[in-house]
Parts: C-alpha cells; structure tokens; sequence
C-alpha cells in the first residue's frame, strides 16, 4: 500500500508542476511557449526547449489531455520500476528532445506527449528485453488501455508533433533495452507467442488501429 501511495504521489506532484505552470502563465502573460523546441534553431532560449518543453503546453484542454495518461503511466513506472523511474522520466525529456531538435518539423513544439510515448514505449516493451512476469503484466496492462495511441507517431494534424511522438517511442523502447538486466526475472521463451497472441487479439484495439489507418489514407 506504501508503495501505491507513493507511486501515486510521485505522479500528482509531478503533474501538479504542469498545472503551475500553466496557471503562472495565463495570469501572468509570460508567453512560454517560446520556450519550445524549434529544430535545428541554434539559441539559447531553445537549447533551454530541449528540457522545459514538456512543461509547457498551449492551453488548458492540450494540458488537460495529456494529464490523465501522464498520471497513469508515471504512477505505473514509480510503482513497478522505483528504480528506474526517475533517470527514465529524464532521459527521455533530454534524448526525445535532442532527436526532435534534429529532425522535427520546422514548428515550435511544446507540451508533455513525447514523454507520455516514451513510457508507453518503455512498459510496453520492455517484456521483450527483460522477459520477467512483472514485466509482462505491464505490458499487457498498459497495451490495453494506450495500445490504440502509438498511432499517434504517424503524421496526422499538423498542429500535432507527431514527431515527438515518435521520437519519444522510440527513446522509451531503446531505454527499456538499456535497463533490460536490472532486476529481471527471466521467464523461457515459449510465453512469447502468448504474448503476441493477446496483441493480436485484442479486438478493441485492432479495430481501432484499422479505423485510423484508414483514415489516414
């Protein structure tokens, strides 16, 4: 139960960060979204976007979407993964950020969907690499409900960073390889086709995927 609460109060202290921030800014007028990542824009105020774009967003509903899963997925990282949880939250801001610099769109781009990817990235897959029952549970768990999202790394509204999207994906799966060997527990490799058996049956989400392939097309 400790470790429920604490895990919990992690993800609410962190979350609460992002609503000051947005408060101080409407009331005060400091237009932070300045302070985004412009690629390949050399300045001091953007190299600073690399680290406090996640911090900012464009207004109340773009701040309110990506709370929820912020406070889901962060909670499920703090409680599963202690350990980890932190230098994962922070490499991700800087490694996502640093991609999206070099490759992105020429925009300003701001807000906290990068670092949601990356830890859907990173609980999804990290079954893979690590191959131990907790790591499995999460994984399903969290394909269940965000499965339908990874989407999100394809290009679709121009008003969305679909870039940081994926380059936050990938920064996620690429830390779940790096941390693979701390704490495993491994299971044989014959679970594997269970594994890939749910994905694929998990009609809620296949259909979903459809829907949205098609009408990307």
């Amino acid at each position: 139960m400790k470790n429920i609460k604490g895990s919990l109060s992690f993800s609410i202290y962190c979350l609460a960060v992002l609503w000051l921030v947005m408060i101080i800014n409407q009331i005060l007028g400091l237009s932070l979204n300045q302070y985004g990542i412009v690629p390949r824009h050399i300045s001091v105020v953007n190299f600073m976007g690399i680290l406090f774009a996640p911090f900012i967003h464009a207004n109340f509903q773009h701040l309110i979407s990506n709370s929820i899963p912020l406070l889901v997925l962060l909670t499920a990282l703090m409680f599963y993964y202690p350990k980890l949880a932190k230098k994962t939250i922070v490499l991700s801001i800087l490694f996502g950020g640093i991609l999206l610099w070099l490759f992105g769109r020429e925009a300003s781009h701001i807000g906290a969907s990068g670092l949601i990817f990356s830890l859907i990235g990173f609980l999804i897959f990290n079954v893979f690499f690590r191959r131990d029952w907790k790591s499995l549970l999460v994984s399903l768990i969290v394909f269940f409900f965000y499965g339908g999202t990874i989407l999100g790394i394809f290009p679709g509204s121009p008003h969305i960073s679909w870039e940081g999207h994926l380059f936050g994906f990938l920064v996620g799966i690429t830390l779940a390889f790096v941390f693979r060997k701390q704490d495993a527990k491994w299971f044989p490799y014959y679970i594997y086709p269970l594994i890939a058996g749910f994905f694929i049956k998990s009609q809620l989400h296949i259909e979903y995927v459809f829907q949205n392939i098609l009408h990307l097309l």
